[in-house]
């Protein structure tokens, strides 16, 4: 799978009330860019009721959130750097509220594609200092030089 972060598709200083906001704001970044339909964030929100993303890291709380779609080409992540936390419930525990500070959105077109970006992603996630350092950078271009750099390394 050939995948890039690119800096359209990041936001940082993300400001969102709550996780249905935040999550619109990202679908709109992916609609620019047209990567996903008009009706991406109602199907990513209906899953989240479902199937909470929600993930406790080392590094800082975040969630990626997406949903089926087989309109999808390629794959694709817009990622929103929250100016303050909003609340997802734990994928671990959907009883359980996470304050959420970084959200990796995914428009993913196949299933396989799927695994292999939550395979990438997953591993990142343990890079408690590559999270934080994503949480003091005000820079799409340099989360996107980093992340990028990671996914190469991974290759």
């Amino acid at each position: 799978m050939k995948f890039q972060f690119v800096p359209e598709l990041v936001k940082t200083d993300l400001e969102a009330v709550n996780q249905k906001e935040a999550i619109t704001s990202l679908v709109t970044l992916l609609r620019k860019e047209g990567c996903v339909q008009d009706d991406y964030a109602g199907l990513v929100l209906e899953r989240e009721q479902q199937y909470p993303t929600g993930l406790q890291t080392k590094g800082a709380a975040i969630a990626m959130p997406h949903a089926f779609d087989e309109r999808i080409k390629d794959s694709h992540v817009a990622i929103g750097i929250l100016k303050d936390a909003v609340s997802f419930h734990n994928m671990e525990d959907m009883e359980e509220s996470l304050n959420v500070h970084i959200i990796f959105l995914l428009a993913v077109g196949q299933a396989h594609e799927q695994l292999e970006m939550l395979k990438i992603l997953m591993g990142l996630f343990q890079e408690e200092t590559m999270l934080q350092k994503m949480l003091a950078t005000h820079s799409s271009q340099a989360i996107c030089d980093m992340l990028n750099g990671y996914v190469q390394q991974q290759a």
